[in-house]
C-alpha cells in the first residue's frame, strides 16, 4: 500500500498541481498573445483588401476609364459601406496625410475637417501618430481611445492597422477594441477554473478507487506471475518436443532453439542463448528499407508478413534458404513471437518469382515521374535545304536518329525520316548528289515540350503517323529527338499493354472489356504513392482511346461523315482528372454548313453521337445524368451554334443558370485516327477567349456561383455530414475537390491560361504571380489529398466488389487524417474569401 501511495499518489497530485501552473502561468498569457496575434492579423488582412479596393479604382483612373474625383468618390463609396463583425458594426476609415478626415461612417462630423489637433482622451494625436507610422513605415499598428463602434458615449481603448495608398495620399484603416479582446480572456480564465476544480473532485474519487482496489491488483499480478512462468515452460516442452526448425522468444529473453534447429544450424543451447535473432535469420531488402526485422516488428503491434523467404545464418557463415513462418506468442499484456523454418519447395519458389514480377512491375511506375528531359534523348540534326541527298545520308543512324529537321531562310521546313529517305533510294528517281533536300517533299514535324512527361510522349509517338517526334525548350527551338528506340524499356508494361490492346480493337465486344485493367493499375498506382496526377492521366488516357475507338467503330458503321467535325470532352475528363467513379460528359462540333443542309448533316452527328455514347455506356461509362451527351440535339451542333452557346453562357445567364454549363469551360478536342478537324475547337476556344475579354459581368455570376457551395466544415470544426437517406454519415469529396478546381478555372479564364487540367492552372497562375508560392503550394496540397483518399476510397470500394462513388465516411480516418482534411477545408474558405474579394468585392456574396 506504501508502494503505491508513493507510486501514483504523489506523482497525481504532482501532476495536478502542474496543470494548475501550467495553465495559469503559461497557457494563458501565451493564450492571450495567441488571440491578440490573430486579432492584429485580422485587421492587417482587412485593411489590406480595403485598400485593394483604392488600388482598382485608381488603376481604372490611371487607364483612364474615370477621372481622378471620379474614381476617389465611387472608393470613398465602397468602404464607407463595408462592414464585419458582430451586428456588421466594424468599420473602416480613411483620411490623407494633412491629416484630414476623408470619410468616417460613424464620426461624419469629422469628414473633410483637420485632424491635426483631434486627440483622444489620454492626450494622444492620434491621426498624427497614423500619418508618422505611414511615412516611416508605409503600414502599421497604433493604439488609442475612441468611441465604441457607432456609440459616441462609450470610450474603450481601441488597437488599428493603418497602411498608406501613396497615389492619392490616402491613409485606410481598421481596429478591434482591446475591450472585447480581455473580455473574451476572462471567459476563457473562469472556463478553466470551472474545469480545473471539476478535475481535482474527480481526480480525488478516482484515488479512493484505486486505493481500495490496490490490495486485489497486487494479488491478481502476483498470481500471473506465476501463470506466465508456468505457460513459458508449456511452451519451451512444445517447441523442443517439436520436429520442425523452430526459434522462440518470450516477453524479450533470450532466444530459445530445439534440437532441430540446433543441429541445422550448429550451435549449441547455451552458444544458441547468446545470439540475438540478427545473427541467426539475415534481414530481407524489406526488413532493411524498414530498419528493424519483422520480429520486433509483431513484438511492438506493427504489421508484419506471416510468411516470408528469407535465410539463416548457420554457426560456419553459410546461408540456409527457408521459408519463415511468423507468428505472436502472447504472455499476459506482452507478447513474445515463434519463428519456424521450413525447406523452400517448387511451389514456393514459384510463388516468390511471381512476387519478384510484381515488385517489379510496381517499380516500373516510378517512370511515370519522369519527364522528356530526364531521358538520354538523341541530338535534333537541323540541316540546310541546300544539302544534297548524299550528304544527308551522315546523319542516319541504325537503331539511333532517324529523321532530321530541314531549315530554309525563315526556319524549319520540315522532316526528312529514314523510312522516306530509303524510298527515295529504292526508286531510282534521283541523282543522290545533284538532288538537294529543296526538291525533296517533306513531312511535318511533331514537336513536344521538354517538360511533357515520358509517358505522354510515348503515347504521341504510338498515335502518330510516324514512330519519331523532337523535343523543344522553352524558346521553341529543337533540342532533341526522340522515337520508338527511345521506349524499349515501356514496352511491357502493362499501362502499355493495355493502352496498346486499346488501339487495336477491331469489335464493339471488345471494346466493352478494353478498361478492365484500370482497377489493378489504380490499386498498384495508390499503393506505390506515385503521384495521383499521373494516375489521372492515365485512367483519362485509357477513356480518350476508348472515345477514339467507339468514334472509329461508329462511323466504319454509318459511313464517312458528310463534314468535318470532333468529338469535345468535357468536365474532368477535358481536364485530364478522371478517377474510377466517371459518368460521359461529351458533345460534337462540326463545321458549318447552309441553313438547308443543318437538319440533315446534324442528323447524322446524332446517329453518330447516339451510337458512341451507347458504346461508352457499355464500357464502363455510364450516361449523363445531366444528359450532356453527344447525343443530345442541345450538344450536337455546328461551329457557329457552338459559338452563340457561349456567347449566351457568358452575356446573358444569370449565376444560376451557370451550375450546369459551367463544365463546358472545360472542354478539349478528341476525334478518330487520321481525323485533322480538331481545328474546329481550335476556332471556338478563339472565340471563347474573344468574349471573355470583355465581360466581367461573367465573372461576377461566375464567382457567385461558386460561392453557393462551403467546405463541410462546421462553426465548432466538424464535419458536416448526410444525416439521412441510405447514404447517412458521409461527405461527398467531389463536391469539395469542385471547389478547388472552380477555384482555378475561374481565374484560369480571367487571365487568358489555356491550360485545362487543374493543377497546370494553379501552376500558371503561381507562374503569373497572380498566386503566391504559398498560396499555390497550399492548393496543391488540397488538390493532391483530396484526390488521393477519393482515389483510395474508390480503389477500396472495387477490392469490397462495390461500385465506386465518391462519398467517404469521415469516421473511418484516422485522426491525422481527418486533422489534415479539416485543415484544407479551412484553406478552402479562406481562398473562397479571396475569390470573393476579387470578383465581387466583398468578403462573401450568396446568390
Amino acid at each position: 500500500m506504501k508502494y503505491f501511495l508513493v507510486r501514483s499518489v504523489i506523482p497525481t497530485l504532482l501532476t495536478i498541481a502542474l496543470f494548475i501552473m501550467a495553465i495559469f502561468g503559461f497557457m494563458l498569457p501565451a493564450l492571450e498573445k495567441s488571440i491578440m496575434d490573430q486579432k492584429k492579423e485580422m485587421i492587417k488582412e482587412l485593411t489590406a483588401a480595403a485598400w485593394n479596393i483604392l488600388a482598382r479604382f485608381e488603376y481604372d483612373e490611371r487607364i483612364g476609364v474615370m477621372t481622378r474625383e471620379q474614381a476617389q468618390k465611387l472608393a470613398v463609396e465602397a468602404v464607407q459601406n463595408l462592414h464585419y463583425g458582430q451586428g456588421m458594426k466594424d468599420y473602416f476609415w480613411i483620411n490623407d496625410m494633412h491629416p484630414r478626415m476623408i470619410i468616417h461612417p460613424y464620426r461624419t462630423d469629422l469628414n473633410g475637417k483637420d485632424l491635426s489637433d483631434v486627440t483622444d482622451p489620454s492626450g494622444n494625436r492620434l491621426f498624427v501618430k497614423f500619418v508618422e507610422i505611414v511615412k516611416t513605415q508605409n503600414a502599421g499598428y497604433v493604439q488609442y481611445l475612441w468611441q465604441w463602434k457607432d456609440d459616441s458615449s462609450r470610450i474603450s481603448p481601441k488597437l488599428s492597422y493603418v497602411k498608406g495608398f501613396e497615389p492619392w495620399g490616402w491613409i485606410v484603416g481598421t481596429g478591434v477594441y482591446l475591450n472585447d479582446v480581455r473580455q473574451e480572456i476572462a471567459s476563457i480564465r473562469n472556463n478553466l477554473i470551472f474545469f480545473s476544480i471539476a478535475i481535482l473532485l474527480i481526480t480525488t474519487g478516482l484515488l479512493a478507487f484505486l486505493l481500495a482496489g490496490s490490495y486485489l491488483s497486487e494479488r491478481r499480478r502476483r498470481l500471473a506471475e506465476l501463470s506466465l512462468r508456468e505457460s513459458e515452460e508449456k511452451y519451451r516442452m512444445l517447441v523442443e518436443s517439436a520436429g520442425e526448425y523452430m526459434i522462440m522468444s518470450l516477453c524479450g529473453q533470450d532466444l530459445f532453439a530445439n534440437n532441430s534447429m540446433l543441429k541445422l544450424l550448429g550451435y549449441s543451447a547455451e552458444e544458441f542463448m547468446q545470439k540475438n535473432i540478427l545473427e541467426i535469420v539475415e534481414m530481407s531488402a524489406a526488413e532493411k528499407e524498414l530498419g528493424y526485422p519483422y520480429s520486433v516488428a509483431l513484438v511492438r503491434g506493427e504489421e508484419y508478413p506471416h510468411q516470408y523467404e528469407t535465410y539463416l545464418i548457420r554457426k560456419n557463415g553459410e546461408r540456409y534458404r527457408v521459408m519463415m513462418l511468423l507468428s505472436s506468442i502472447p504472455q499476459g499484456n506482452k507478447s513474445g513471437f515463434l519463428m519456424i523454418a521450413s525447406e523452400v519447395t517448387v511451389q514456393q519458389e514459384r510463388v516468390i518469382r511471381q512476387d519478384k514480377l510484381l515488385e517489379e512491375l510496381q517499380r516500373s511506375f516510378l517512370y511515370f515521374h519522369q519527364r522528356i528531359a530526364d531521358l538520354a534523348s538523341l541530338p535534333a540534326i537541323i540541316c540546310t535545304q541546300a544539302e544534297t541527298l548524299h550528304s544527308v545520308a551522315r546523319h542516319f543512324q541504325p537503331d539511333g536518329i532517324d529523321a532530321v529537321l530541314v531549315a530554309d531562310g525563315s526556319g524549319i521546313r520540315g522532316v526528312l525520316s529514314l523510312q522516306t529517305y530509303i524510298q527515295l533510294l529504292l526508286s531510282g528517281s534521283y541523282d543522290l548528289k545533284a538532288t538537294s533536300l529543296i526538291d525533296i517533299k517533306l513531312e511535318n514535324p511533331v514537336y513536344v515540350d521538354e517538360s511533357a512527361l515520358l509517358f505522354d510522349v510515348y503515347l504521341k509517338i504510338e498515335k502518330s503517323d510516324f514512330n519519331h517526334v523532337f523535343v523543344v525548350n522553352g524558346k521553341g527551338e529543337p533540342v532533341g529527338l526522340v522515337n520508338n528506340h527511345s521506349f524499349i524499356f515501356l514496352q511491357n508494361y502493362s499501362p502499355t499493354i493495355l493502352l496498346r490492346e486499346i488501339q487495336v480493337i477491331d469489335n464493339e465486344e471488345k471494346l466493352t472489356l478494353a478498361n478492365r485493367l484500370l482497377p489493378e493499375l489504380s490499386r498498384i498506382f495508390i499503393k506505390n504513392q506515385i503521384g495521383v496526377g499521373h494516375l489521372n492521366r492515365l485512367i483519362t488516357d485509357v477513356a480518350d482511346l476508348i472515345l477514339e475507338k467507339a468514334i472509329e467503330l461508329s462511323v466504319k458503321k454509318l459511313g464517312p461523315a458528310p463534314v468535318d467535325y470532333c468529338f469535345m470532352v468535357l468536365g474532368s475528363q477535358g481536364r485530364r482528372e478522371q478517377t474510377l467513379c466517371t459518368d460521359q460528359d461529351n458533345a460534337i462540333i462540326f463545321a458549318d454548313v447552309a441553313e438547308t443542309e443543318e437538319e440533315r448533316i446534324q442528323a447524322y452527328f446524332l446517329n453518330l453521337g447516339n451510337s458512341v455514347c451507347t458504346m461508352l455506356d457499355r464500357s464502363g461509362y455510364k450516361y449523363c445524368d445531366g444528359d450532356i451527351m453527344a447525343k443530345n440535339p442541345a450538344w450536337c451542333q455546328s461551329l457557329a451554334k457552338w459559338k452563340a452557346n457561349f456567347s449566351a453562357w457568358i452575356n446573358t445567364l444569370e449565376a444560376k443558370d451557370l451550375l450546369q454549363t459551367k463544365i463546358f469551360f472545360d472542354f478539349r478536342a478528341i476525334a478518330e485516327p487520321g481525323n485533322r478537324s480538331t481545328y474546329l475547337v481550335d476556332h471556338l476556344q478563339k472565340h471563347l477567349e474573344s468574349e471573355l475579354a470583355n465581360s466581367p459581368r461573367f465573372y461576377f455570376l461566375l464567382a457567385i456561383n461558386i460561392l453557393q457551395f462551403d467546405p463541410p466544415l462546421g462553426f465548432f470544426g466538424d464535419f458536416i455530414v448526410e444525416t439521412r437517406g441510405q447514404h447517412a454519415d458521409v461527405l461527398d469529396i467531389k463536391n469539395v475537390l469542385s471547389m478547388v478546381v472552380d477555384f482555378a478555372r475561374i481565374y484560369a479564364l480571367k487571365h487568358g491560361i489555356r491550360a485545362r487540367n487543374t493543377h497546370e492552372r494553379l501552376l500558371a497562375l503561381n507562374e503569373l504571380g497572380i498566386l503566391t508560392t504559398q498560396s499555390y503550394d497550399d492548393l496543391e496540397r488540397a488538390l493532391n489529398y483530396l484526390m488521393t483518399i477519393r482515389l483510395e476510397n474508390q480503389v477500396e470500394e472495387t477490392d469490397q466488389g462495390l461500385k465506386p462513388d465518391n462519398l467517404i465516411k469521415p469516421e473511418s480516418l484516422t485522426t491525422i487524417n481527418q486533422k489534415i482534411l479539416k485543415e484544407i477545408f479551412a484553406q478552402i474558405k479562406n481562398f473562397q474569401v479571396r475569390l470573393s474579394y476579387d470578383f465581387t468585392g466583398t468578403t462573401g456574396v450568396k446568390a
